[in-house]
């Protein structure tokens, strides 16, 4: 019996393709781990500010933030606020 085991992230980024491309290859490598990857993206700052604010980020399991984000504010702002929230999921930031 094969059994997939949820992996959560929070994707900040505005550009909409680079994550749908990168998000498929993501999924398509961590699936022949036995992982099933669940995705949620985020645009900018007030919607990382909302969701900290609605559930403290607590189903996540990892975060991709984008350090350039077009009209916002940068990524290093967005992991300033998760850590000023005590915060402390893994941050991959690029």
């Amino acid at each position: 019996m094969n059994m997939n085991l949820n992996y959560n992230i929070l994707w900040v980024e505005d550009d909409k393709s680079w994550y749908e491309t990168t998000l498929s290859l993501f999924k398509g490598t961590l699936e022949e781990e036995g992982f099933e990857l669940k995705s949620d993206r985020k645009v900018n700052f007030q919607e990382v500010k909302d969701l900290i604010e609605a559930n403290g980020l607590q189903k996540y399991d990892m975060l991709l933030v984008d350090f350039n984000l077009d009209k916002s504010s940068s990524g290093d702002e967005i992991i300033k606020l998760i850590r000023e929230n005590n915060i402390h999921t893994d941050v991959l930031f690029y």
